[in-house]
């Protein structure tokens, strides 16, 4: 997206390999919350 700056961190179950959590930090961070529901509904 052209900024330098962010952080994202995905919680998981070690065990499943399912997503239970998103922690997004940074500019345009907004965006990418509609990518990250998607990755936590696949359950």
């Amino acid at each position: 997206m052209g900024e330098g700056e962010g952080f994202v961190k995905i919680v998981t179950n070690s065990e499943t390999d399912v997503v239970l959590g998103v922690h997004i930090i940074g500019p345009h961070a907004s965006d990418l919350i509609a990518e990250a529901t998607l990755a936590v509904k696949k359950v």
